[in-house]
């Protein structure tokens, strides 16, 4: 079912129970706005609130359906306003009554909100509570005292949870605005926080996917490892990186995994597979769907990059010289003359960054400027001796082997 369907369904049944419960409770009149993240259609909706208006106060129903950056979507709760001039001024119910010492009830944030049906079973668990204090809300709306302490401490909060010892006018909006956010991410269920089928069809996916992209990332590294072979005697280093092939399959599993998330998780959890897609639908919209395709090609145009980078750091001997390719960044290489090599000679062994000896023999190259190549990173000691020092001797180059 589309995400618009399924998100007008839970509006509508949202806006239905806030009306109920206005009648019910005594309200004056209600009205109903809702936040976008782009244009104005309702697969755009963030929040969808209900402010339903009394004589000294409003009760602001607040719907999450979707955040970009929340770890909560799709739930529902209740804010308490005092200020009708200014009704960004908001106290969560929840802060509100622990404020008048009222015991917090069991529940008074609702996620996982799937469908019509669910939302008309939350927003009446809600509305309950709400209607169960009224009498408390009522109180603190009266007395203007209860309204200071309240506000005062409600600064304090948000000092202590933002870590700043003071605020002014325009900071005390902004971090005011955020904190709602925050409250409701903290304030969720850690079933939802955590909901571990999806994290395992989520793994499950990006390594069953890990398997084609490296596959298909081996053919792109040697056939970027042939064509830097073409018209060289004797290639020096690439092909021991061939296993990076494996990381950038696996980050492209990782990306693409959003693709299959729904086919992953029907295979592994069918039972409790309908909540969960209608809930995706809910939570991943256009929206996510192009950040995350745009975010795969970034990711697999940097691959290949990267791959390229990797077979292009080596070095490179062909009839009339040598290339020397070994910066990673350099996509030129350098290139000298067999003339300029004053000889190759062996190195049994070598010292660590510790200063204890290696028994990790190489053969090293010193060009006439000084400068010295050790193969040691590059080649096996055995290839270098069968495949290159051969036709390097041809060269006329002095070889000073073991």
């Amino acid at each position: 079912m589309e995400r618009s369907i399924i998100i007008g369904r839970i509006i509508d049944t949202f806006n239905a129970c806030a009306s109920e419960f206005k009648e019910k409770s005594g309200g004056s009149f209600m009205n109903t706005t809702s936040e976008y993240k782009r244009g104005e259609r309702i697969e755009n909706i963030k929040y969808h609130y209900a402010k339903i208006y009394y004589e000294r106060h409003i009760v602001i129903l607040k719907y999450t359906a979707h955040s970009m950056f929340s770890l909560t979507n799709s739930i529902i709760e209740c804010l308490i306003c005092f200020d009708k001039a200014d009704d960004t001024k908001m106290y969560p119910l929840d802060f509100l009554l622990k404020h008048v010492n009222v015991e917090r009830p069991e529940k008074l944030i609702f996620e996982n909100i799937e469908n019509e049906t669910r939302m008309r079973e939350c927003m009446n668990s809600l509305c309950d509570i709400i209607y169960k204090y009224q009498n408390e809300i009522y109180e603190v709306a009266t007395n203007n005292e209860i309204k200071r302490e309240l506000e005062q401490e409600f600064y304090k909060e948000i000092l202590k949870v933002y870590k700043e010892k003071e605020l002014n006018e325009e900071d005390y909006v902004y971090y005011r605005e955020a904190y709602y956010n925050w409250f409701t991410n903290s304030s969720v269920s850690d079933t939802y926080k955590n909901d571990w089928r999806e994290m395992v069809a989520f793994f499950v996916g990006a390594f069953a996917l890990t398997i084609p992209w490296t596959a298909f990332f081996l053919i792109i590294f040697f056939s970027l490892y042939a064509l830097e072979k073409a018209n060289a005697i004797y290639l020096m280093g690439p092909i021991y990186m061939a296993p990076v092939a494996g990381f950038t399959g696996f980050l492209m599993g990782i990306c693409t995994s959003y693709f299959i998330r729904l086919k992953a998780y029907k295979l592994l959890f069918r039972k409790s597979y309908q909540k969960y897609a209608e809930l995706d639908t809910i939570a991943n919209g256009s929206g996510s769907y192009r950040f995350i395709k745009i975010f795969a090609l970034i990711v697999f145009a940097g691959s290949i990059i990267f791959l390229a980078l990797n077979v292009r750091c080596n070095l490179r001997f062909t009839d009339d010289g040598f290339y020397d390719n070994r910066k990673f960044w350099t996509i030129s290489g350098e290139k000298y003359d067999y003339s300029e090599i004053e000889e190759i000679y062996y190195l049994p062994a070598r010292k660590n960054g510790f200063g204890a000896t290696l028994n990790a023999p190489s053969y090293v190259m010193k060009l006439k400027n000084g400068e010295e190549i050790d193969f040691y990173d590059y080649d096996e000691t055995t290839s270098t001796e069968k495949n290159l020092l051969p036709l390097l001797k041809e060269k006329g180059i002095i070889i000073r082997e073991k």
